[in-house]
């Protein structure tokens, strides 16, 4: 964000460099490549209307939940998946961590696929669904942004942990 805020503060002619300089720590971070056509889209489209003196943190977040809702839209509009299961998995994955049974993702599909077919439609739209957890989820949003500061804090020194020697206690 505190880039983002640069960029839209910079003069035209340093706007360049600075967008440069986002995309340069998107690609060198694994977790937001890719996220890293929406960034720019928020960048090329929402940054140059955004004035000054606004939160571009909140401005941000309008426009990642409204990409956000678009994309489970289209997800599910384009794999033929029942929205409201499709979320089920979704939080699940987020609570748990965990890739979703087979099973589950069956339970998403509109209409079920006969046996041999599942060997390619579960993995396809498991695949799918996750993609979409790691694009909208992982690691934006003001949500997210502690994950970030863990991120930051491991690069800390931290103090270094000594064991000392306890004085023996008598025998008697």
């Amino acid at each position: 964000m505190t880039l983002l805020g640069k960029y839209n503060d910079a003069k035209e002619e340093d706007k360049k460099a600075q967008k440069e300089q986002i995309l340069n720590i998107i690609n060198g971070d694994a977790r937001l490549r890719s996220k890293r056509e929406l960034i720019e889209k928020f960048i090329n489209k929402n940054l140059p209307h955004i004035e000054k003196n606004e939160n571009i943190a909140d401005e941000f977040e309008n426009f990642w939940e409204e990409e956000r809702e678009k994309g489970f839209k289209t997800l599910c509009s384009e794999e033929k998946l029942k929205c409201d299961e499709v979320q089920k998995v979704v939080d699940s994955y987020l609570y748990d961590e965990r890739k979703p049974l087979s099973a589950t993702i069956v339970q998403t599909l509109e209409s079920k696929p006969k046996l041999l077919e599942r060997r390619k439609v579960i993995p396809h739209v498991t695949t799918k669904i996750l993609d979409y957890v790691e694009k909208f989820m992982d690691g934006v949003g003001v949500a997210n942004r502690d994950d970030y500061n863990e991120v930051l804090m491991v690069a800390e020194p931290k103090e270094k942990y000594r064991i000392e020697a306890k004085p023996k206690a008598p025998l008697f």
